[in-house]
């Protein structure tokens, strides 16, 4: 019969170690706080513990296991009977039984008079982890530190909170503003959002610098102020905003902050703003790794102290190697440089420490968590390997041979290394996408081959195109995302009306009525069921209406594929069954982008501390390194044509 038995301090956690003669222990420790510098050894999942599904760190030590209990919705108690019947005996700290209690009185509804949420038509209220989410963040601002980050997951609903948030300091007379900075595509649901659920007044300055002028001098009618962070640079409004909040109380909202955590004009903007005014910072996103773990690194930047330390303290910590890449690139001016990049590779092991030391200052939350997953519906994802057709095999490996060729002659250094990467990926959008590319190498390609180039021999397209057709005779709507508009969306759309499927386009290439009207179009008209966009519309946009998202193709990054599966799985999704597809060649450079899609959603599972997953119950660097890949896939079918020809 396996036990628990609870401990008060280390001292005690020590001797019951040393007196216990188990081979299985589990020691339950809170997720905060420092732990001793003895017990720093890697982390790993242990499988008995994984296939319970528990969200738990598992240190092994001395032939323990070391527990870190890191979710707010968990019961300590109820974890250590789960793990005494997997046939491990459990030591549990006091500490993590109070520390669960204190973070469940944070759940309690908070009175913010002025607050009306509506889910459909029905009068709702915010969901318990989004009232954590709040209390923490409140919690924080009085504690002195007016930063806190919501690294809450797509779809949880972080701009309500944000609302809920803007209102309950308002109303306490502990804000005088806000500014909402978000991307432009969302701005006009940002301020839906706030018309209908709060009591302040929105407004989105836009137009002309005239007209923007006269929305900042209006500041005794409108509180609240949406914004694209390009509003921040110097450039642009920075001045007009400045003047606006100096010597005032701000809570500056930077949902999407992705997209200012590397040093930019409107990053630049942003820090200068914060020093006119008492700033309450809140950063919004659960995107914000991307291509490196040092992205997460510099949000914290904004707090008072960073809990990382330094970027130097933070290679130090969870750094495991460096890897150099050296090539060469044509400037404007025609003059050839050579280049280094590096890629920083961080040690999955190590990066599992780092949730532990931001908790004061965030809690990540995701659809996957206890306590969050009861309010979504269960969501299935594929990624469907396909074949290139024998036309555009061809083509491809034309292609390769070319790029390989032209990297021996120049020793690995070629000029054209990432061009070519690019138009073998762009070869497999369809071979008429290299028609419509601005690369010179696609213009010096032989014209008996040029004239083959089509649409009509992508398997990709195809089978697209009869997935589409068949989710729209089954009664569903569906959204097929792409990244490129003149290489594949307008291609796409143009199969589209050949077959007779009526779509609305959504990309940035139109103004935000036209999308607005694409969007609208979309969700509440019978006859249009399929939604084709660019990842423009990957971020905020809210599509319950839609049972299916099909990627055409894959990012890179793990951050864009997760935001356009989220746009159905919302919080107020009222259909079941969610599906997303993705489809790859295999063979072929997308069969790397995927592996390096995976990668980044194994880094941003350990370096938050969260449950990444697609499924539910373009860089530089990446091109340079891609070309190491391809070298590796040529060997394979070169031996596999070799066995073929002695056999």
């Amino acid at each position: 019969m396996n036990t628990t038995k609870v401990f008060t301090s280390m001292e005690e956690l020590q001797n019951l170690l040393h007196d216990s003669d188990s081979k299985k222990t589990a020691v339950i420790l809170p997720g905060k706080g420092d732990f001793p510098k003895q017990q720093k050894v890697f982390i790993e999942k242990f499988s008995l513990i994984s296939q319970k599904k528990l969200p738990l760190e598992v240190i092994p030590v001395q032939g323990s296991l070391h527990v870190f209990f890191k979710n707010p919705f968990d019961n300590p108690e109820d974890v250590s009977e789960e793990l005494n019947k997997v046939g491990l005996d459990v030591l549990l700290s006091q500490e993590s039984i109070n520390l669960y209690h204190e973070l469940q009185a944070y759940t309690n509804p908070l009175d913010i008079p002025g607050l009306a949420l509506k889910r459909g038509q029905e009068k709702s209220s915010l969901f318990p982890y989004q009232t954590l989410a709040l209390n923490l963040a409140l919690e924080r601002k009085k504690s002195g530190d007016p930063f806190y980050f919501f690294n809450m997951g797509t779809g949880t609903g972080k701009s309500v909170v944000a609302a809920a948030g803007s209102q309950y300091l308002i109303n306490q007379g502990e804000v005088d503003l806000v500014l909402f900075f978000t991307l432009r595509t969302v701005k006009p649901e940002i301020r839906r959002l706030y018309e209908t659920s709060t009591t302040l007044s929105p407004c989105i300055p836009d137009r002309d610098k005239a007209t923007r002028k006269r929305f900042y001098d209006l500041n005794e009618h409108f509180n609240v102020y949406i914004l694209n962070y390009e509003k921040a640079r110097r450039s642009v409004d920075f001045e007009l905003l400045k003047n606006l909040i100096e010597g005032k109380r701000v809570l500056f909202v930077l949902d999407e902050v992705q997209k200012v955590v590397n040093g930019n004009q409107a990053r630049e903007g942003l820090q200068s703003l914060f020093k006119a005014c008492t700033p309450v910072i809140w950063p919004m996103t659960a995107s914000v790794v991307g291509n490196s773990a040092e992205r997460y690194f510099k949000v914290f930047q904004w707090s008072k102290k960073n809990p990382f330390g330094t970027l130097k303290d933070f290679r130090k910590d969870y750094l495991d190697h460096v890897e150099k890449r050296a090539y060469k690139v044509r400037l404007r001016t025609g003059r050839i440089i050579e280049q280094e990049n590096r890629k920083y590779i961080y040690s999955l092991d190590k990066v599992r420490l780092a949730p532990r030391r931001v908790l004061p200052y965030s809690l990540a939350i995701r659809k996957s968590d206890p306590g969050v997953r009861e309010y979504f519906k269960e969501m299935s994802f594929q990624a469907i390997p396909l074949q290139l057709s024998k036309e555009d095999r061809e083509l491809y490996d034309y292609l390769e041979d070319l790029w390989l060729e032209d990297d021996r002659r120049y020793d690995g250094k070629s000029v054209r290394t990432l061009e070519f990467f690019r138009l073998l990926r762009y070869s497999c959008l369809t071979g008429e996408s290299l028609l419509k590319t601005t690369s010179e190498l696609a213009l010096e390609l032989p014209p008996k081959l040029l004239k083959k180039l089509s649409a009509s021999t992508s398997t990709k397209l195809e089978r697209v195109l009869d997935d589409v057709e068949s989710i729209v005779e089954g009664g569903d709507k569906v959204i097929v995302f792409t990244h490129w508009t003149n290489l594949s969306l307008k291609i796409i759309s143009r199969e589209m009306k050949s077959r007779g499927i009526i779509h609305a386009l959504h990309y940035g290439g139109q103004t935000t009525l036209q999308n607005e009207e694409a969007k609208k179009r979309f969700k509440t008209t019978s006859e249009c069921n399929v939604l084709l966009s660019s990842d423009a519309g990957s971020h905020g946009m809210n599509m319950p209406e839609a049972r299916v998202v099909i990627n055409f193709d894959c990012p890179y990054d793990y951050d864009t594929l997760m935001q356009r599966n989220d746009r159905i799985d919302r919080a107020d999704t009222f259909l079941d069954g969610l599906e997303s597809r993705l489809y790859y060649y295999e063979d072929t450079v997308e069969e790397y982008i995927w592996g390096v899609n995976n990668e980044r959603r194994l880094l941003s599972s350990s370096l938050q501390g969260t449950q990444e997953s697609f499924s539910r119950s373009s860089s530089m660097t990446e091109e340079a390194f891609g070309l190491d890949f391809l070298k590796e896939l040529k060997k394979k079918k070169l031996f596999k044509k070799s066995k073929e020809g002695k056999a």
